[in-house]
């Protein structure tokens, strides 16, 4: 990874546009962007991924060369760690889903997150999947079925 906040912007002619990403930079929490216009996509195909906040980069097929998505420590869960926006359980709660709603809250409260305070917080993949399984039809579910034995 480069920092490419100070190391590019020389460069430019023209001044960069970005898009926000749904993802947290696992080294400073900062918010992650895609470079639209600018340097835009390398020769290659590949977006350019910047934090917002530290500057780090790097170009890559999706955000999570940036972000915590996947993200494991040692000895923990298969899952890993998942961005999602914190607007989520907000909206389950207007759908009526109360019980997935306060389980997601915790599960954002268990990774340090205040989901009424941020946009974008992160999860444990294992504690995602544990409110996905109570609800069908929320980002991230795979709808699947179960083949006959």
């Amino acid at each position: 990874m480069t920092n490419l906040k100070h190391g590019l912007t020389s460069q430019r002619r023209a001044s960069p546009s970005f898009a926000l990403e749904d993802h947290m930079c696992k080294a400073c929490g900062g918010r992650i962007l895609r470079q639209l216009t600018g340097s835009g996509p390398t020769p290659g195909g590949n977006p350019v991924y910047i934090c917002a906040d530290c500057g780090r980069g790097s170009t890559a097929m999706g955000p999570d060369v940036l972000c915590w998505c996947g993200y494991r420590f040692k000895n923990q869960s298969l899952f890993g760690y998942n961005c999602l926006p914190t607007s989520l359980v907000k909206s389950l709660m207007e759908e009526g889903q109360v019980e997935q709603s306060e389980a997601l809250e915790r599960e954002f409260k268990s990774c340090g997150i205040d989901p009424r305070n941020t946009l974008i917080g992160i999860v444990t993949g294992d504690g995602y999947q544990r409110v996905l399984d109570k609800r069908k039809d929320i980002p991230g579910k795979e709808q699947t079925k179960k083949s006959p034995d």
